[in-house]
């Protein structure tokens, strides 16, 4: 079963190539917006990680608009690695037509936070990016996107994740970024 979590709270579907997941009754959604939903009262496309990303991702509060805007399509969540995807098009443009680096650099910090955060999960923390460097390669005007976190070292304190963005039409790399990030207190906050 594919499993994959969306940024946002009512996306519709982004393309015809991404129906709706089928899950059955035992099933649980987890919207990344933070709401347990079960499988009956959510058609949305996309919303389920693997075990630990899932127990992860229901405690997260609401993302913030720019997060629910992106698009973003988380498709597996662990400690040890994330991949996405995204549909990337005129939402996402400059004023000159192609690609704003912002987005680059808002799906990495946003990929290794997740991975990161899931690495220490268990130790009732989460992680919080203190650096980003992020190389834009290629520009883009629109089209489906990879996005792979992978930590290069994960220590008590503090993490260090690369991650790369591919086209998806021919593996082309779009950007290439590292993070560092704090691991820090996980706080209940309230809803």
């Amino acid at each position: 079963m594919t499993r994959t979590a969306i940024f946002g709270r009512s996306h519709p579907p982004l393309s015809d190539a991404s129906p709706a997941t089928t899950v059955t009754d035992a099933d649980v959604i987890v919207d990344v917006g933070g709401c347990a939903i079960p499988a009956d009262e959510r058609p949305c496309e996309a919303t389920l990680v693997n075990d630990k990303g899932a127990d992860m991702l229901a405690g997260l509060l609401p993302a913030g608009a720019w997060l629910q805007d992106l698009g973003l399509e988380i498709d597996e969540v662990s400690g040890s690695h994330v991949t996405a995807h995204l549909e990337l098009g005129r939402r996402h443009h400059t004023p000159w037509g192609v690609v704003h680096g912002g987005v680059y650099t808002t799906l990495i910090e946003t990929v290794a936070s997740l991975g990161a955060s899931a690495a220490v999960f268990d130790r009732a923390e989460f992680a919080v990016g203190v650096s980003n460097s992020t190389d834009f390669l290629r520009s883009a005007t629109e089209g489906g996107v990879t996005i792979l976190a992978k930590p290069i070292i994960q220590g008590r304190v503090q993490q260090l994740w690369d991650v790369d963005i591919t086209r998806d039409a021919d593996g082309t790399a779009l950007a290439r970024g590292r993070v560092r990030l704090q691991n820090v207190p996980l706080r209940r906050q309230e809803r």
